[in-house]
């Protein structure tokens, strides 16, 4: 098992890439792949071009904007795929019902507090949701099919048992949080986890790591804060 720093993956083929630090132009539009960028428009609430369900939008970009509220989504909602939302001030997970068919969520650094709303999204395979409010996962077991979920640097001090119901989880991206204690792991984390950062959390007891035990797939493993402290004792995973 490599213990090393995890940087935050992008969807793989599997899921096509739609977060990036430079969004696509809105008039790169591929063959069979619509992409409407309405980023950086100081937006307060969604408001879509006229035309925009006969584009059949598969990618919707509006991050850096001021939206509070996620509407407005129904003209699109037959064919998107990608959605992100990032670096708003979203407050509640509500909006989303009628996206049936997306398989990607990005909505970091907003300041969601409670994962809620996004039972319908069977489909949905990356979810970010890291630099927000979230002190509980509860209610993640719907989206059973996820297998990326970042919640990284949000006000976690425990994980949930809802967790176990992820059963495709890959990467599960919890840094940054108040998570002190490791023991519920094997109860609550799903065998199928790969990739796990837990890197600027509150373990101090290099014990608590035999807990991890409990994940016999897993190949990545970042916890930034103790690698020089391993490093100096020699001790490796």
């Amino acid at each position: 098992m490599a213990t090393s720093q995890i940087q935050p993956a992008l969807p793989s083929e599997r899921v096509p890439v739609v977060m990036s630090s430079q969004p696509p132009n809105a008039t790169n539009m591929s063959a069979g792949f619509n992409v409407l960028n309405l980023s950086d428009q100081n937006l307060r609430k969604i408001v879509l071009p006229d035309d925009v369900a006969q584009r059949q939008v598969k990618k919707l970009l509006l991050d850096r904007n001021q939206i509070i509220k996620v509407e407005n989504l129904e003209p699109v909602a037959a064919s998107l795929e990608q959605l992100s939302i990032a670096s708003n001030r979203l407050v509640r997970l509500v909006g989303f019902a009628s996206l049936n068919n997306l398989k990607v969520l990005n909505l970091p650094h907003n300041s969601i507090a409670v994962i809620e709303g996004l039972a319908q999204l069977k489909n949905l395979l990356w979810l970010n949701l890291s630099n927000n409010n979230i002190k509980s996962l509860d209610g993640i077991s719907q989206n059973s099919n996820l297998t990326y979920l970042d919640v990284s640097h949000n006000n976690l001090t425990v994980l949930s048992s809802d967790l176990k119901s992820l059963i495709h989880l890959k990467t599960l991206m919890i840094q940054g949080n108040l998570i002190s204690t490791l023991t519920q792991f094997p109860q609550w984390l799903p065998m199928s986890v790969t990739s796990l950062s837990l890197a600027e959390n509150e373990v101090s007891d290099l014990c608590q790591f035999s807990y991890l035990s409990c994940l016999p797939k897993l190949e990545q493993l970042a916890v930034q804060k103790i690698e020089r402290f391993l490093s100096q004792t020699g001790i490796q995973f």
